[in-house]
């Protein structure tokens, strides 16, 4: 293939979003930052904050992360320091495709600062889609990993 064919066929297929990297950023401001704030910062009485101590044992479990996107959270939940929220997370899997789901997750990781272990990729959502989940689901996960 000459290098003018190569040229316009990467051309077509990044005007298609073919080749398109999704961004965590702006999908995070798009989808999550109404709630959880564009910081992560949460908002008092209804979204949790996406960083903090309950995230490292949260973030124990590798999957928790892509779970509760795909999937949604429902129902209170209480912080350590006795923080209450009340919200309920909708799940994006209808939405957001696995490139999606873990440019947000790794956006959420910079967000707390977790520059250590390896990114989600599309592969590490795409197994976890293929798993039964739901917003019950997710709160006994979180239950399981944290207590609240």
């Amino acid at each position: 293939m000459s290098p003018a064919v190569q040229v316009a066929l990467t051309a077509s297929l990044l005007s298609t979003g073919a080749l398109a990297v999704a961004d965590g950023s702006a999908l995070f401001a798009q989808h999550c930052a109404i709630c959880h704030q564009a910081d992560g910062a949460g908002a008092a009485g209804v979204a949790p904050p996406l960083m903090g101590a309950h995230w490292a044992q949260l973030g124990s479990d590798r999957s928790y992360l892509p779970m509760i996107v795909l999937n949604g959270l429902f129902g209170p939940i209480k912080l350590a320091g006795g923080q209450a929220f009340s919200g309920n997370m909708p799940g994006f899997a209808p939405t957001l495709d696995d490139a999606s789901v873990a440019a947000v997750a790794n956006h959420v990781r910079v967000l707390q600062g977790a520059g250590n272990g390896p990114a989600y990729s599309a592969e590490d959502v795409k197994a976890q889609r293929l798993l039964p989940g739901s917003p019950t689901a997710s709160r006994h996960k979180r239950g399981q990993l944290f207590g609240g």
